[in-house]
């Protein structure tokens, strides 16, 4: 049995929504389009202050890049046709693939220098999981399959090299190589609600935009892990960090669901 929603809530809420969507229109949307393109250095500034000016961002990481990326894929895909949007999504995928892509396929630098030096080459699961999301919602948005390709590929090598075989999930850090790393630094020996919930929605937008089986498979294998390893049954809250086999470290704190 549902019940209907008052009348003044959906007023309340429909004017929310249009307040929204205005601020989106006229505010977010023009920000970013005449100012997310470095035309010097290319790639995209994603660093401004409270008052809009440009700080200075030397370094840039792979998932910033693709965050960006995905965002102006999905306002070409779900707002008004904008060619200057629909242009800044084109050239971000180019500048991926130019700049952050490795030789072997589905591989990806960490990190570069504003202008393109690769400054780190390890191999973050989170970053990973930005690349499929936002490839597959550039294939949605602009039809280009060497996008959904990408996605596919890169899917390919998280399996064969970030999944964990004998306790299921993924582990989050390689080396450059394509190792286990051993780096302290790394959280080598542990897992992450965020790092697993990141590749959730990349493997959500990937299935939507291929369509393949595999894509199910593994989505719905990962929700399943999800609810039924990272969240506590108590609390109905997700812990934070696990070691390998999915025991949550303490103290770690939780992310309410």
């Amino acid at each position: 049995m549902t019940s209907e929603v008052p009348e003044i809530l959906r007023q309340e809420l429909s004017e929310c929504l249009r307040e929204m969507e205005e601020h989106l229109r006229l505010g977010i949307v023009p920000f970013w389009r005449d100012r997310g393109w470095d035309h010097e250095s290319r790639g995209y500034h994603t660093t401004y202050d409270e008052v809009g000016r440009w700080v200075d961002d030397p370094q840039r990481f792979i998932y910033t890049h693709c965050r960006q990326l995905w965002w102006f894929a999905h306002v070409c895909r779900t707002q008004a046709p904008d060619p200057a949007v629909r242009r800044l999504a084109e050239l971000g995928l180019e500048y991926l693939f130019e700049a952050y892509r490795r030789a072997r396929p589905g591989t990806w630098h960490w990190k570069l220098e504003r202008g393109g030096r690769v400054v780190d080459s390890d191999c973050v699961l989170y970053g990973y999981s930005f690349v499929i999301y936002s490839l597959s919602e550039c294939y949605l948005a602009l039809r280009d399959g060497r996008a959904l390709q990408a996605a596919s590929n890169t899917f390919d090598f998280v399996q064969l090299y970030f999944a964990d075989s004998v306790n299921g999930g993924y582990r989050e850090f390689l080396d450059s190589d394509f190792s286990p790393t051993t780096s302290a630094e790394s959280w080598s020996d542990r897992k992450s609600l965020d790092g697993h919930l990141h590749l959730m929605e990349a493997y959500t937008n990937l299935f939507l935009a291929s369509g393949h089986e595999i894509h199910r498979r593994r989505l719905a294998e990962l929700v399943d892990l999800l609810a039924h390893r990272m969240v506590d049954p108590q609390s109905g809250a997700g812990w934070s960090q696990f070691d390998l086999a999915y025991r949550p470290l303490q103290p770690a704190g939780i992310y309410k669901m």
